[in-house]
C-alpha cells in the first residue's frame, strides 16, 4: 500500500465518522433519556405529569443531571467509534511503516502480540492487575545482548452489579457512572497502567531485588529499604528500593546513573526498573499506545510517521545508551 492510499483511507475515515457522529448522539439520546427518565420516575416517585409540582431547582438539577450523563456517553462512544473504524487503518499504517523499519535492522516484529503476563508480574513494577493486552511486539539482539519491548496495557476486572427491576437498575447506573472514569479501554475494566515495558539481559547476574522508581513503589516493597546516591540528579529523579545496599550500589555505576538519566530526559515521562536475576525491566509510562498514527493528522503534509519511527529508534538504542556489557560496571 503506498502512501497517497494511506492518506485517501484516512480522510475516508473521517468523512465517514462525521456523518456517523450525528448518528451516534441521536442514539445516545434516546438511551440514555428513556433510561433516564425510567430512573427519575423511579426513585423520585413521581411521573413526569406532576413536573409542574417540583421545585424549579429540582427541574434544573434533573436536567442538569442528565445532560452530564448525556455528554459523558456519548463521548465514550465516540471514543470506541473511533477505535473501531480506524483499526485496519492503523494496522496498514503499522505494515508499511514499522514493519520494514524494524526488519531492515534486523529485529523481529509481531504487531498482535505482546510482552506475557507473568513477565510483567515478575518484574515487581506494575501494580495488581487481573486482564492485560498490548500490542507491536519487538525483539531481537544488539551486541549479543537479547532485549523485547511492546506496548502494554494492564487492567482490573471488576463484577458489574445484578440487575433485577429499576432500583437495582438505577444502583448499576450509578456505579457505572462512578467507574466509568477509570474504564479507558472497555466497561468494568478499571485501567491501571499503558506504556512501554522493555526487557533486556543484564551481563552480571543480580544478587539482590534493586527498584529504581520515579512515580511509584514496587508493587512489593516488604523488607526493601531506601538507598541514595552520590548522584544529586539521580537521587532528585528516582526513588531507589534494594533488599542489599551493597548489591544495588555495585549495579548503580556513575555511567549507569547518567545512562537512566539520559533514557528518562529524552522520553519526559516516568520510568520506572528493576533488577532481578539476569534481567534489567523497564517501564516507560507513556500513558497511550504508541505507534499509533494520529487519526487527525496528515500523513504528507504532518507526517507523523517520522515523529513516531523517532521514538522507535530511541527505544532501539536503549541497550546501546545503558552500554549493556562489562564496561557499565567501571567505576
Amino acid at each position: 500500500m503506498k502512501l497517497i492510499e494511506l492518506e485517501k483511507e484516512r480522510k475516508n475515515i473521517l468523512k465517514k465518522r462525521m456523518i456517523t457522529r450525528f448518528y451516534l448522539f441521536f442514539i445516545t439520546f434516546c438511551i440514555v433519556g428513556a433510561t433516564y427518565v425510567t430512573f427519575v420516575s423511579s426513585v423520585m416517585f413521581f411521573t413526569f405529569k406532576d413536573w409542574y409540582k417540583i421545585s424549579y431547582f429540582s427541574k434544573f438539577m434533573i436536567i442538569f443531571i442528565f445532560f452530564i450523563i448525556l455528554i459523558l456517553t456519548y463521548l465514550r462512544y465516540c471514543k470506541s467509534y473511533k477505535r473501531l473504524i480506524s483499526l485496519k487503518f492503523r494496522q496498514n499504517f503499522k505494515e508499511f511503516y514499522l514493519k520494514p523499519f524494524i526488519e531492515k535492522k534486523g529485529f523481529k516484529y509481531e504487531m498482535k502480540r505482546h510482552i506475557k503476563a507473568d513477565i510483567i508480574e515478575h518484574c515487581g513494577l506494575f501494580p495488581m492487575f487481573n486482564d492485560e493486552g498490548g500490542n507491536d511486539l519487538i525483539s531481537g539482539e544488539i551486541n549479543g545482548v537479547k532485549f523485547k519491548f511492546s506496548d502494554i496495557i494492564l487492567q482490573d476486572y471488576i463484577e458489574p452489579p445484578e440487575v433485577e427491576g429499576k432500583i437495582s437498575m438505577f444502583y448499576y447506573s450509578l456505579s457505572y457512572l462512578f467507574y466509568s472514569k477509570n474504564f479507558r479501554y472497555e466497561d468494568w475494566k478499571l485501567h491501571k497502567y499503558t506504556g512501554l515495558f522493555f526487557v533486556a539481559d543484564f551481563n552480571k547476574t543480580i544478587t539482590s531485588k534493586t527498584f529504581i522508581m520515579s512515580n511509584r513503589k514496587p508493587k512489593s516493597s516488604i523488607k526493601l529499604k531506601k538507598v541514595l546516591t552520590d548522584n544529586y540528579e539521580f537521587n532528585k529523579n528516582f526513588k531507589i528500593y534494594t533488599d542489599d545496599i551493597i548489591n544495588a550500589m555495585y549495579i548503580l555505576s556513575p555511567a549507569l546513573m547518567e545512562s537512566i538519566i539520559k533514557i528518562k530526559n529524552r522520553f519526559n515521562v516516568p520510568l520506572n526498573l528493576s533488577f532481578l536475576e539476569t534481567k534489567i525491566y523497564i517501564t516507560i509510562d507513556t500513558n497511550k499506545d504508541n505507534f499509533e498514527p494520529n487519526l487527525d493528522e496528515n500523513l504528507i503534509t504532518k507526517n507523523p510517521a517520522k515523529k513516531i519511527l523517532n521514538d522507535l529508534n530511541a527505544i532501539l538504542q536503549i541497550v546501546e545508551i545503558l552500554s549493556l556489557n562489562k564496561n557499565i560496571f567501571k567505576i
